[in-house]
């Protein structure tokens, strides 16, 4: 190996080889390496954005499902706020709601009248004035119904007279039903 010696022929043929190597391996660089490497980097980036737009928008979605929970919610809130507080005096659901607590409880309304009316910050107090004749202890059943109802009711100017016949007392009071006032 220390004497080795090539012919003017086969120089040729190794510079010919290691030349034409050279320009195989710089056009496999240049036009199929560098591009490929770049192309991998741009895909690789865009996946990379791709995959924080998706995160972003499971992110939204979450928060739109935890918005859409609390909009329901509040709609639910505000229809039993409506219930406590209606918007007007739906005089015919008042007095259907107190004939069928009065004839529950054996009590005979004899009459309903519309009274006053005071407004107050976020309501309006609207009195009826109402007389009734039953058994004492079934004006008690009624008053306590008529406390437990959705809607607000309280009753004021609560007198009762004892009577005779059929019926132990006869009662006339404010019935006052709370709305909601714009």
């Amino acid at each position: 190996m220390k004497n080795l010696q090539l012919t003017k022929e086969q120089i040729t043929q190794i510079v010919a080889v290691i030349f034409f190597g050279g320009i195989f391996g710089y056009l496999y660089i240049a036009y199929f390496w560098i591009p490929t490497a770049k192309n991998i980097e741009t895909k690789n980036r865009k996946i990379s954005e791709l995959q924080n737009k998706i995160d972003k928008a499971k992110r939204r979605d979450a928060q739109y499902k935890n918005l859409s929970a609390k909009l329901e919610q509040l709609k639910k809130d505000k229809e039993a706020a409506q219930k406590k507080l209606p918007r007007g005096k739906k005089i015919p659901d008042l007095i259907k709601k107190l004939t069928e607590i009065s004839k529950k409880h054996h009590i005979n309304i004899a009459s309903i009248s519309p009274g006053s009316s005071k407004k107050e910050r976020y309501f309006l107090k609207v009195l009826y004035s109402i007389s009734a004749r039953g058994n004492y202890h079934d004006f008690g059943r009624f008053f306590a119904e008529l406390a437990l109802q959705e809607r607000i009711f309280t009753l004021e100017n609560v007198r009762i007279n004892a009577s005779s016949g059929d019926y132990s007392a006869s009662v006339t009071f404010s019935l006052v039903a709370y709305q909601y006032s714009t």
